[in-house]
């Protein structure tokens, strides 16, 4: 179990109500677009690309060359082209805009365990990656080219290349060039496939591969012979997922209720849970956390330091729970004793733990509620040229996007991505419109970029 191995102190659904995030970043909030937790700390990344960390530090997984801990976000770079963020337990890892790979915090080492990294480092030769997925000591990721490649420890096969040897750099996992999304728990790994399928490997010990099996398994193994699998996320033994009806599943562990099926029983395969279909965001570790279609928040499993935040001192809630009335949540990430979440509007919110500043507040205080993380949105550039936000238009919007921004002569390119981050079409050279009528309905991420600025806002195709 992934509890042993902590230290004893850190015991298409096409989403109408979204809108977009093109707030000045001279204001208080309203300024970020992704943010990911695992363990003690956090890291999001704000709308004009900058990268931002806080929390735990003692394996200065906050990347700023320092193990106190961060009570407040603090930015980390002066660069402004991350594009996606995974966290371990003790550990950070990114993608920016070339495909790079970035890590920094506890790094695995074969016999000598970890090493530690303390500002971002890039993984050279391994380049054109889209997305990567972080857990106690391995990572993966996603290529443009759809093959999956992964690295760190191998006890379990967590690999996936059929082998238990260790690797310090990315292994290709099989040669299967159609994988969409992958997450991490402590020691296994779930993918899906463009085709809808579902795969797990490595340790299963409480079903966490999901297939009635037990034991190591060192290669992808599908789970069952659905085709409409849409999203899956795994925390430590527990996994949760989503298909494109909307419906909700989980298999694993579940000690604390954390899967929502009204009991503490592991699961070996997947069950549904509950009857509804409006399902669209998930994360999982101990607790659970999970958004509806209509904005709402849902909690549930273990709620020790009120980590579920619906100010509650019950010790577990083994059903998803409504979390207060509010309809404009977008994320919400799950860390081992507290949670970070995001707006519509681009504000942070956080609640339970808050032992090492992971709650963002400059303070040490636990939280039961959600509070909002208050933050003076400037970059270490002060450079005023970027004062006005890029203007898209219409959005929603059926075919031709619009594009309307000053100093054209910075401008380079405008790209469209999938929520994956998956490069689906790009224009240059000052083209002041993209045609997009080609793309399925839903959400996606129009990225403007100019010589020393992104903007990454959200678009809605019809």
């Amino acid at each position: 179990m992934f509890l042993d191995n902590v230290k004893d102190k850190k015991m298409k659904i096409n989403f109408k109500v979204l809108i977009l995030f093109m707030i000045s970043y001279n204001m208080m909030s309203q300024c970020f677009t992704s943010i990911s937790t695992k363990g003690f700390h956090n890291v999001a990344i704000r709308n004009d690309g900058s990268l931002w960390s806080w929390g735990d530090n003692e394996y200065r997984q906050n990347g700023n060359n320092s193990n106190v801990d961060i009570l407040t976000p603090l930015q980390i770079t002066a660069t402004l082209d991350w594009s996606s963020i995974s966290l371990g337990t003790f550990n950070s890892a990114a993608v920016k805009t070339d495909g790079t790979i970035w890590y920094w915090g506890r790094n695995y080492q074969g016999s000598t365990c970890c090493a530690t990294i303390p500002t971002p480092q890039q993984i050279i030769g391994f380049d054109n990656f889209i997305s990567i997925a972080s857990g106690l000591n391995t990572t993966a990721a996603i290529k443009s080219n759809g093959t999956l490649w992964a690295w760190g420890w191998n006890e379990y096969g967590v690999l996936g290349n059929g082998t238990t040897i260790s690797s310090q750099i990315p292994v290709q996992v099989g040669t299967d060039n159609n994988w969409q999304s992958v997450s991490i728990g402590a020691n296994h790994i779930s993918a899906i496939k463009t085709d809808g399928s579902l795969w797990a490997w490595g340790r299963s010990i409480t079903g966490s591969i999901g297939n009635n099996v037990s034991g190591n398994q060192t290669t992808p193994l599908r789970i069952g012979t659905a085709n409409n699998w849409l999203k899956v996320y795994s925390g430590y033994d527990s996994n949760l997922a989503i298909k494109t009806d909307g419906t909700l599943w989980a298999w694993g562990w579940n000690s604390y209720g954390q899967l929502g099926d009204g009991t503490t029983t592991n699961r070996v395969a997947p069950v549904q849970i509950g009857n509804d279909n409006d399902w669209v965001e998930i994360s999982i570790t101990t607790h659970s956390m999970a958004i509806k279609s209509n904005g709402t928040l849902w909690a549930w499993g273990f709620n020790n330091f009120g980590k579920l935040g619906i100010g509650s001192s019950l010790n577990q809630v083994s059903v998803p729970t409504q979390l207060g009335t509010d309809s404009n949540w977008l994320k919400s990430i799950t860390g081992f004793e507290h949670t970070i979440a995001l707006k519509v509007d681009g504000t942070l919110w956080a609640w339970g733990r808050n032992n090492n500043g992971q709650l963002g507040d400059g303070t040490i205080i636990n939280k039961s509620t959600p509070i909002q993380i208050e933050i003076a949105c400037n970059p270490l550039s002060t450079d005023n040229f970027y004062d006005e936000i890029p203007a898209i238009y219409p959005n929603p919007v059926d075919d031709i996007l619009n594009f309307k921004f000053e100093n054209k002569s910075e401008f380079t390119n405008i790209s469209v991505l999938n929520l994956q981050g998956k490069l689906l079409m790009e224009v240059k050279n000052g083209q002041p419109s993209i045609d997009i009528s080609n793309l399925s309905s839903g959400i996606y991420i129009c990225r403007i970029q100019f010589e020393n600025k992104i903007f990454n806002l959200k678009i809605i195709k019809n």
